[in-house]
């Protein structure tokens, strides 16, 4: 079962694109029983732009110029697997972090740095204490997390882009000068209205959805699968494989 998308759209630059950049996208079904043509909605199309996202990543990391893929006639092959449906878009992410950070939301932006670029569950984030971040010396800062069954895992800042550690940072350091016990000081009701208020419509499918996309990059990037369970925190590295497997052999066909 094959689907081919044509995607009329302001933007040249297929990673770039919006809703709002979209004129129309018409998708037409080939099936052994019928060859159609169908108009979709915005919201279909988060389906469709998340899984060109994933195979731009894809495609960059085995050497292969994007720019000479004709993006109007690609066949893509469609994983029914809810995984897949569930991950939000990086670069919707980034303009995200950048506009709440700019309009001085500065929880809501460590949220999506949490969430998207650390791996953090919700009451990971809110159990986060300010003495679990450590700064080690020669730049080396670390946090250290205790996730379900209280399970200890120690995260690297330097999975955060330059920007991106500097806002962790500057939080972090303004929570400590207030005497705060934890690094947000919010409960998870709080950060659940932040969430739905600032986030929901980057990732729809919920706020776990930011930790399906930190694990699903890194994999794509092809990182060390024990490497990313350690910093999933999963007790062994089957739970990585029974939830992520499907929809990267899917990708990578």
């Amino acid at each position: 079962h094959h689907l081919f998308i044509h995607c009329e759209t302001t933007q040249t630059n297929i990673y770039d694109i919006d809703e709002d950049d979209i004129i129309q996208v018409t998708i037409s079904e080939n099936t052994a029983e019928n060859n159609k043509e169908i108009l979709i909605n915005r919201n279909t199309f988060r389906l469709i732009k998340m899984s060109l996202s994933m195979l731009y990543h894809f495609l960059s990391s085995k050497g292969i110029k994007v720019s000479e893929i004709d993006w109007d006639s690609l066949e893509i092959l469609v994983d029914r697997s809810p995984r897949l449906i569930e991950l939000p878009i990086k670069g919707m992410v980034d303009r995200n972090i950048r506009r709440l950070w700019k309009q001085g939301q500065k929880e809501s932006t460590l949220i999506g740095i949490m969430g998207f670029y650390l791996g953090l569950r919700k009451k990971e984030m809110v159990s986060l204490e300010t003495t679990r971040v450590k700064i080690l010396g020669f730049g080396e800062e670390c946090i250290e997390v205790f996730g379900k069954g209280s399970k200890y895992r120690r995260l690297p800042l330097s999975l955060l882009p330059k920007e991106y550690k500097n806002m962790f940072l500057q939080v972090w350091r303004k929570a400590i000068t207030n005497k705060n016990k934890t690094l947000l000081d919010k409960t998870e009701s709080q950060i659940e209205t932040i969430f739905t208020n600032c986030w929901q419509n980057i990732a729809p499918s919920g706020m776990h959805s930011l930790r399906h996309g930190f694990a699903t990059s890194h994999l794509i990037k092809h990182k060390s699968p024990i490497r990313v369970a350690s910093w999933m925190g999963h007790e062994s590295l089957r739970v990585l494989q029974i939830t992520y497997d499907q929809g990267l052999y899917f990708l990578s066909k």
